[in-house]
């Protein structure tokens, strides 16, 4: 990258002092929280220089994370005023200090936007040193309280803030849906093993009787689609079909007519069939009865299947 050589010669009758280098290399390095470059580079820096200056200032952004639930369904073109004021929380009235919060907060943060592949808001601030104010403190989220943690770009070195609590707010989930209520969670889990889809979690949502189909929310620990899952839209096993709903890129679910991911089954262009959306498993998967064998001492959610 290129460097910036100060211009001393422009004022050369005016001793410059260590202490406005020291605060040249302390932006540069992120120490210090400003919301932009001071005033007083015009004056010793020349346009070329500012601009330079303020490009290696952009290295040293700050970025936290917020978990989103996927109930929230927040669409991702969302801009940063609107997503600004989903901080706030339950009863204002009686919550000042938590009110102050969310306001210091919106004062603080450069911008925000939603994370295309995970299930998280990233607000960005002009330092590190601002963001640094922020993290692991509780803030209020749509009603609820959170956790500002720490979040690493693709193109950062991994540090010691990469703990295993910013990890969680990086998977990317998915849904499954029409499950057959007597379908136990254990074969949605084989299911998931035969596809090669590395699962930190999954979550139940049951129907209410034999013909009422049952859904899973699916945590991976990936950052994006799994690649077995890229493009696909239903699971067929035999005569049962799993539908797959990728909430975090599509605002709808897959249509049931001709697979497609982009549109509502009401907005069905009636098109042909597409077969490449769909993955064909043996109609025996989950027909075999060991399949629902436990080998290691069960979970609550594996006790309760």
């Amino acid at each position: 990258m290129q460097s910036i050589v100060l211009r001393m010669d422009r004022f050369p009758s005016v001793h410059r002092p260590n202490r406005e280098l020291d605060i040249l290399n302390a932006i540069l390095a992120g120490q210090l929280a400003l919301d932009t470059p001071p005033k007083f580079l015009k004056q010793i820096l020349t346009p070329l220089e500012i601009a330079l200056f303020s490009d290696q200032m952009r290295q040293q952004f700050g970025f936290l994370q917020v978990p989103i639930k996927a109930l929230a369904r927040l669409p991702t073109e969302m801009t940063s005023t609107s997503l600004g004021r989903l901080f706030f929380p339950m009863h204002t009235s009686t919550n000042r200090e938590a009110v102050q919060d969310c306001d210091a907060l919106r004062r603080d943060m450069h911008s925000c936007y939603i994370h295309p592949h995970g299930r998280k808001l990233i607000i960005q601030f002009n330092s590190k040193q601002k963001a640094s104010l922020w993290r692991d403190r509780q803030i209020a989220f749509l009603g609820h309280a959170s956790w500002l943690r720490h979040y690493r770009r693709p193109e950062d070195a991994t540090s010691h803030l990469d703990t295993e609590e910013t990890q969680k707010c990086t998977a990317y989930s998915f849904r499954l849906l029409n499950i057959p209520a007597h379908i136990k969670a254990l074969q949605v889990i084989h299911l998931l093993q035969e596809l090669e889809v590395v699962v930190t979690s999954i979550a139940q949502h049951m129907g209410s009787g034999e013909l009422d189909a049952n859904s899973y929310l699916v945590v991976t620990n990936s950052g994006k689609v799994p690649p077995q899952l890229v493009g696909k839209s239903r699971i067929s096993i035999g005569t049962t079909t799993v539908q797959l709903h990728h909430f975090q890129d599509y605002g709808n679910m897959p249509c049931h007519g001709c697979a497609a991911l982009d549109h509502q089954a009401e907005k069905c262009p009636k098109t042909a069939f597409q077969t490449e959306r769909v993955i064909t498993l043996s109609p025996t998967l989950w027909a075999d009865p060991t399949n629902t064998e436990l080998t290691t001492r069960p979970t609550f959610l594996e006790w309760r299947s």
